[in-house]
């Protein structure tokens, strides 16, 4: 027996849209780039889709590079 991944890896969040409370892993987290409207600059978006209403939430983000 080995141990694959230690501690809990669950995070709760509730949709800020309808309210539902969610429970998240790193498999459900989508990492967005996109190229600024005014700059050169990246722009690096970590969100979830709520699950009821299909509402994106914005975990960590907007991060330029």
């Amino acid at each position: 027996m080995k141990v694959l991944e230690h501690g809990n890896t669950y995070e709760q969040i509730r949709c800020p849209h309808c309210h539902a409370l969610l429970e998240y892993s790193k498999a459900d987290i989508v990492t967005k780039e996109t190229e600024s409207e005014f700059t050169s600059d990246w722009i690096f978006y970590e969100y979830i889709i709520c699950l009821d209403c299909n509402n994106s939430i914005i975990l960590k983000g907007p991060i330029s590079w």
